[in-house]
Parts: C-alpha cells; structure tokens; sequence
C-alpha cells in the first residue's frame, strides 16, 4: 500500500516540475553541489521537493504590498489625512503630495511620480486623489512607467484609512482593494442602500461553509502539517466552523475553483498562492509568532463583511417597509433602487 501511494506521488511531482523547469534546473544544480562537496548523494525526489521549495520561495518574494499616494489641492490637505492614518495604523507604504493653487499640474504631476517609485513595491499603487486634473494622472503614469496604477477619486480620511487597513492587515492585490473601495461609503450604513443583487451576494456568500486552503507540492505531507497548524490557529474560533482543506500544487487552480462552488473560501496558505482574491498565508507567516494573528486577521475581516452585508440589506428592507406604508403613489423598491 505505501508503495502505491509513493509511486502516485512521485508521479504527480514529475507532471508538475515540467510547469517548473527552471526552478528545477537550480536545484540540479544545487544537488551536484551537495554531491561534490560532501560526497552525498541526493535522491531525485529530493530534487523534486528542493523544486518545490525554490518555487514558494520565489513567489513569496516576488511582490511587495501595494504602495498608496494621496493627493489633494490644498497645503496640507493630502498630509493631514495621511498623518491622521499613519498614527491609527503605523503603516509605511503611504506617501502624501499637497497640491497649493499655484502649483502647475505639470509641477505635481512629477511630484506624483517620483512618489510612484518611492512607494511602489511590485504590486501596484493606489493612487486616492480629490478632484480636477489629479484624477488624470493615473492612466498617464500607468503608460509611463509600465506599473498598475487605480484611482479612486474625491479622496476622504475614512477613505484612505480603509485602503491602509486593507493592505496592512490582509494580503491583498491592487485589483481587490480598488474594487472594494469604490463602493465604499465611510464607516456608517445608514444611507449605504445596496445594490439588489447584494441579497443574493449574500445568500451565495455568508450561508455557505468557510473553508481555508492548504497548499503543498502533493496535496500529503506538508500540507497535512500546514493543515494541522492551521487549525491549532483557529482554536480561538471554534463557533466559526472553518473547514481546513488541503490540496495538491497539481491541478491547484482547478480544484480551487471546484471548492469555491461549494465553500467560502477565506483565504490559503503554503508553498503558492492561486489566482484567487482572497488573503494568502506563506510558511512562514504560518510557524512563526504572529501566525495566530494573521488567523486572526482574515476570521475577523470575514466577520466584518458579513455583518456590512447583512446591516446594508436589513436598512434597504426597513426603508421599503417604511415607505410603503405612509406613501400610497410610490413604489418604494423602484425609488431606492
């Protein structure tokens, strides 16, 4: 019986490292090495799962947080704010450029590029501004410098400090955090009168099960291990019940989007992440001292949408009712939405 599993998980290493091929020429080299230093021979597996280990090393390395520049007319309008955020949260990644009214566009828009490369990391920047020809810039610097660069106009401190708190606390892309800020309305619901289709966001999100995924090369092993640190992790939410699911690097996009037909996925965590926007925990945010907090982090953000999403239905519902019953010649689901 262990051989039969062993020869399928040699198997499944083999299709994978042609996905990998020079990553697994490194460790080749890397097993020469170890041969003739220390006169060691090394098993092939073992350059195998050396592949693996180079390949979670490079994607870990591979991008910083996304970098954010405020900017508004004003002396110190765009310093403020970020002031403001930067004592709240203790975040770095954040640059503030005032535009005074006698500062040409021309001026500031140099001023915003040179902020671009001071902030940008390798995932992008977020770019919050207030009006006028500061919203132009994006789409230019974007073409100039060959880095993704979002807008989000009329700029306000709740504004940024919910892009600050999104990229310090999750592990966040460029794409999901503009998406989320666009619709974001400050930290008040009451006047946030939904979108219809956010009744069925909510059936399809917050009623199915949670899940978080483990990733290793084989699916076995490793991913067994991550999967039991994971769940030492979520102890302190036994109420919550997230499922620790653990997958193979093989075929992992697919059989991600196969579990996310069936689970909330609330973020993964190993050797790689997929092309899927939720959180990503790596090995060593995993094993070392503030793993738990991470844990922490993506239980609570879950927690926190849902409880938007419900709040912002449940007002919709209270204003229809309302409606309704004073006002006779209107329709209260046509004048809301």
């Amino acid at each position: 019986k262990d051989g039969v599993v062993q020869t399928k998980t040699n198997k499944e290493l083999e299709n994978l490292i042609s996905n990998y091929k020079n990553e697994y020429s490194v460790a080749l080299m890397i097993k020469e090495h170890i041969k003739t230093k220390y006169q060691i021979v090394v098993p092939e597996v073992e350059c195998w799962y050396l592949t693996m280990l180079l390949v979670s090393l490079k994607e870990q390395n591979l991008i910083g947080q996304v970098g954010i520049i405020v900017a508004a007319h004003g002396r110190s309008t765009a310093t403020s704010m970020v002031q403001v955020v930067t004592k709240l949260l203790n975040v770095q990644n954040i640059v503030a450029v005032d535009m005074p009214l006698e500062m040409s566009p021309n001026r500031v828009y140099d001023v915003i590029q040179d902020a671009v490369q001071r902030v940008n990391e390798g995932n992008g920047v977020l770019l919050l501004v207030d009006m006028g020809s500061l919203t132009t810039f994006g789409n230019k610097l974007m073409r100039e410098m060959d880095i993704p660069i979002k807008t989000i106009d009329m700029v306000t401190t709740p504004v940024v400090l919910e892009a600050a708190r999104k990229i310090s606390l999750m592990d966040s892309s460029l794409n999901e955090i503009h998406d989320s800020l666009k619709n974001f309305r400050g930290y008040s619901n009451f006047l946030d009168y939904p979108h219809p289709s956010k009744t069925e966001e909510l059936n399809k999100n917050v009623y199915r099960p949670k899940a978080i995924i483990t990733i290793c090369s084989t699916g076995e092993g490793t991913a067994v291990i991550i999967k039991k640190r994971v769940e030492e992790l979520l102890t302190d939410y036994i109420d919550e019940e997230i499922e620790v699911i653990s997958i193979s690097l093989l075929d992992m996009e697919s059989t991600v989007k196969k579990i996310a037909k069936d689970y909330q996925i609330l973020a993964t965590a190993g050797v790689s992440k997929p092309a899927i926007q939720v959180p990503h925990l790596t090995l060593e945010e995993l094993f070392q001292s503030f793993g738990k907090e991470r844990i922490k982090q993506v239980v609570l953000e879950s927690q926190g949408s849902e409880l938007d999403l419900i709040e912002s239905i449940d007002t919709k519902e209270l204003c229809e009712e309302y409606l309704g019953m004073y006002f006779t010649f209107l329709n209260p689901q046509k004048l809301i939405t």
